[in-house]
């Protein structure tokens, strides 16, 4: 079967250039997971094979929409490969190349907010906050004026997004808001025990850390780890929580809690593959060991993160 796109004339078999663009589709699809999962450089491997797939389709079908759009979507999965991989500018070249075609081939869509947010994280890591916002709240209102209501999966996250910027600004308490509007929202689309649900309790407790106030820090980061640690197991995220649950006991001083919430978050880094360790990796090793203060406990301790650097 052969069909003639834009008016070239050269016939190019439809079954092929699908089934292209399936493959490479599915693989975008999959990076995304891995890297939630598995970490950045596995994730790359995936990307690799989305770019295979694309490299197949002949040239003259490349001016098709469908096409396009299937690159949009590696781009976009290449773009948050790098953003977790910490290269802020290699992320924000490819993701704005994503951007570009999703703006002329989709206009407002569900993907076009995604990217606008994916822009945002780059920015906001790079402290550029307002660029972050900027982009934060374009998300955020195409994602609205789609849904034409609140009630949409992705309006509590875009929230939460924007509350992250006031945090970064040190406004804790317009931060705390934004992350405390997100969380019922979510709690409202009947979304509790979702994985950005974890996130929002785990901001809103970071916040209240900042201002000193660990009492009403404890509960949302205990609700944040519960839930990273049902629904993600040993993951990241959830040693991320454990070592933040274990600076509020600290500084709560139920010091036997804490060195519970160090151990948990010292056992699930030391158990994650390379590339996918949390990014307060460094941290849970040195507040461990200053907390470890005597005995074979502080000797064996040194000893894994001996043996943990070695293969790192």
């Amino acid at each position: 079967m052969h069909k003639t796109y834009r008016g070239r004339e050269k016939p190019i078999s439809l079954v092929v250039f699908l089934g292209s663009l399936l493959r490479a589709e599915l693989k975008c699809r999959e990076t995304l997971t891995v890297l939630n999962l598995e970490g950045w450089q596995r994730a790359l491997t995936v990307a690799r094979r989305a770019k295979e797939s694309l490299s197949k389709v002949q040239r003259e079908s490349k001016s098709t929409d469908s096409f396009k759009l299937t690159k949009s979507s590696y781009l976009y999965a290449k773009g948050e490969v790098y953003h977790r991989a910490g290269n802020m500018a290699k992320s924000l070249r490819i993701l704005h190349k994503a951007l570009k075609i999703m703006e002329n081939e989709l206009q407002g869509h569900t993907s076009t907010s995604r990217c606008l947010n994916a822009i945002g994280n780059c920015h906001n890591k790079l402290g550029e906050h307002d660029e972050a916002i900027s982009y934060y709240t374009r998300a955020y209102d195409m994602r609205q004026q789609l849904s034409g209501s609140m009630k949409h999966f992705d309006m509590p996250f875009f929230k939460g997004q924007i509350g992250t910027v006031y945090e970064g600004k040190k406004q804790f308490e317009k931060a705390i808001e934004y992350y405390k509007e997100a969380l019922e929202l979510a709690k409202e689309l009947k979304i509790p025990g979702m994985v950005n649900t974890a996130l929002y309790n785990r901001n809103i407790a970071n916040a209240y850390c900042w201002l000193r106030n660990f009492d009403d820090a404890y509960q949302p980061a205990k609700n944040g780890y519960e839930i990273r640690k049902v629904v993600l197991g040993r993951h990241p995220w959830t040693a991320r929580s454990a070592f933040q649950m274990a600076e509020i006991c600290r500084s709560l001083e139920d010091f036997d809690e804490a060195e519970e919430f160090y151990e948990q978050a010292w056992e699930i880094e030391k158990s994650l593959g390379q590339g996918n360790h949390s990014e307060v990796m460094v941290r849970i090793v040195e507040s461990s060991e200053g907390f470890f203060l005597e005995g074979k406990r502080k000797d064996q301790f040194r000893q894994e993160v001996f043996d943990f650097f070695l293969r790192y």
